[in-house]
């Protein structure tokens, strides 16, 4: 109900696309964006569906830079794989650990069983062998990591454009919903210290899981609603980024981590 309320509120739907809304009541902006798939397990050497088996949630040690994880179906399963939610988690601690430098590069030797140099450049093992159902370590790989950066700048720097383009800053926004099965998931702030989507130091975030469905269900079921959807359709403003000039330099800056400093103020701190 973005298009009912006063406050500004950002929208974004997280998958092989990302789709990105902005407004309040009257009016909203929007546009996509192709994320790729990474963030679904495509592409990504032991990625996979967010499934029974999959790593979701990752923390780092600091001292060892060994990982404690949880896996989707808890203790009856071991390790299979990697979802999104989890490699996010494990980039966003890597980084924080000081595996990864700025730009998503490993760097970190003190560890060489954990952080060594595999087929594909650099990696990092987040669940040994010993561990998993795999028989083989379950690693993030620099190839990876370049994989996910580049998703996330493409997301990021499409919020960032959609805000240029509506003239409002990250502090103006007062709701941020997380849309989509990986949206859902997600822990906002792994996400922000990675720089999927800017820090939005005033929003309440709420995650709302599959918000296309809960919307085809409401305009199958009730008339209202489907007259309500025609009218939010028809005050929407769609901007195309594959004309726009902006995005490239937004997409540019968001291969860093986080991004550009403006859309993350706790990371000058």
């Amino acid at each position: 109900e973005m298009h009912q309320s006063t406050q500004i509120s950002v929208l974004i739907d997280l998958g092989t696309n990302g789709e990105i809304v902005i407004g309040s009541k009257g009016w909203l902006f929007s546009t996509s964006c192709a994320a790729g798939p990474a963030f679904e397990g495509w592409d990504i050497r032991f990625g996979m569906r967010s499934v029974e088996g999959a790593i979701e949630h990752v923390k780092i040690d600091r001292t060892s830079l060994k990982s404690n994880y949880t896996i989707i179906g808890g203790l009856h399963h071991k390790a299979r794989g990697i979802c999104g939610s989890g490699m996010i988690d494990a980039l966003a601690e890597m980084y924080r650990s000081g595996i990864v430098d700025s730009l998503g590069r490993i760097l970190d030797e003190r560890k060489p069983h954990l952080v060594r140099e595999g087929s594909d450049g650099m990696e990092y093992v987040v669940s040994p062998a010993s561990e998993n159902d795999l028989g083989k370590d379950i690693v993030l790989t620099q190839r990876d990591l370049s994989n996910l950066i580049d998703s996330k700048a493409a997301v990021c720097g499409s919020v960032a454009v959609l805000m240029k383009k509506v003239g409002v800053s990250n502090l103006n926004i007062g709701s941020l919903y997380l849309a989509g099965a990986f949206g859902n998931y997600v822990d906002p702030v792994s996400a922000v210290t990675v720089g999927i989507f800017p820090e939005f130091p005033n929003a309440k975030i709420v995650q709302i899981g599959n918000g296309s469905v809960a919307g085809a269900y409401l305009a199958l079921l009730s008339q209202k609603k489907r007259i309500e959807a025609k009218q939010v359709a028809d005050i929407m403003t769609y901007y195309d980024l594959t004309i726009d000039p902006d995005f490239m330099e937004e997409y540019n800056a968001a291969l860093s981590i986080p991004g550009r400093p403006e859309l993350f103020p706790s990371s000058r701190r």
